[in-house]
């Protein structure tokens, strides 16, 4: 079931703190409930406190990447539903291979096509307040 924007949580993680934050604003008047995080590390602690059901998540960054981060969410049996939308600056046939292999459901490059990423998420009221 997608769920509709007001029930719709959304944790981005990036460790571009200005990208991550625009995206937070950017779902945020869309309707959705968007919070920010700014590396792997955190992302572990905020899933468990804020239980988004999307987790847009930036492949590249120090310490605990992208990958590592969804393939652990995706062996948690508390966390394996959460859907993982991926994106990154450096988009590869190898990198997207790799993220998908560990359970993401797209990767997106950056700078996102934010219709692109609307449809990605796939909740009609989010769409729809984008237009």
């Amino acid at each position: 079931r997608i769920p509709d924007s007001s029930e719709l949580r959304v944790l981005v993680v990036d460790d571009d703190r200005l990208f991550a934050d625009f995206l937070v604003e950017f779902l945020g008047n869309r309707g959705a409930q968007a919070v920010a995080c700014y590396d792997g590390f955190a992302a572990g602690r905020r899933v468990e406190s804020f239980g988004p059901d999307i987790v847009l998540l930036d492949l590249m960054m120090p310490g605990m990447d992208g990958i590592e981060v969804c393939r652990e969410l995706k062996a948690d049996k508390n966390t394996r539903h959460i859907r993982v939308l991926a994106m990154t600056g450096y988009p590869s046939d190898a990198n997207q291979s790799a993220i998908l292999g560990v359970g993401a459901e797209i990767c997106l490059a950056k700078p996102l096509d934010h219709d692109r990423l609307l449809a990605a998420i796939g909740s009609p009221a989010l769409r729809a307040a984008a237009t």
